[in-house]
């Protein structure tokens, strides 16, 4: 078990989660509540640029996750130690979801703060597929940061503060 995490996997986590929360809080807000198109339009273009610019230091994230567990020893585990790598998965595997299809639906092209990236997927069909699977995984997304941040809640209640090892 890591006891301690490194200054790299810590800026990654806290950067990836405030970026996640906000993309999807925001996210949640433009799409359930009656909002002026101005604001709609501009926390549409934020959330695409910020997310965008997301991928790559979530590549690098996964790259660690992926080398610093031992896939192989997760039979060996007791549940209660199984549980938690399993969900650290689940959640990984679900935020890969919210940002390959948070591309491939795109309708036009990615406008990250200026710099322009070409619309990847063309086919209207395969947008909304997209766009679908995009809104499923954002929801299932939630409720796993949700599960992810009540784990935390209850350690610490419990007197096992598992958030000191994510603190700088």
């Amino acid at each position: 078990m890591i006891e301690n995490y490194s200054l790299l996997q810590k800026i990654l986590h806290w950067l990836s989660a405030a970026i996640i929360i906000w993309a999807t809080i925001s996210g949640f807000y433009i799409g359930f509540f009656n909002v002026n198109y101005e604001t709609k339009e501009l926390i549409s273009f934020f959330n695409v640029a910020i997310t965008t610019i997301l991928i790559p230091f979530f590549m690098v994230r996964l790259y660690i996750y992926i080398h610093s567990n031992d896939f192989n020893a997760w039979s060996q585990l007791e549940v209660n130690k199984l549980l938690p790598k399993i969900a650290h998965f689940v959640i990984y595997v679900n935020i890969i979801i919210v940002l390959i299809t948070g591309v491939t639906m795109m309708d036009r092209d990615i406008n990250v703060f200026g710099f322009i990236i070409p619309q990847p997927i063309t086919d209207d069909y395969l947008n909304s597929i997209s766009n679908s699977i995009h809104i499923f995984s954002c929801g299932s997304l939630a409720f796993l940061i949700l599960l992810h941040i009540s784990a935390v809640v209850i350690h610490k209640l419990k007197g096992n503060c598992v958030m000191k090892r994510m603190k700088f």
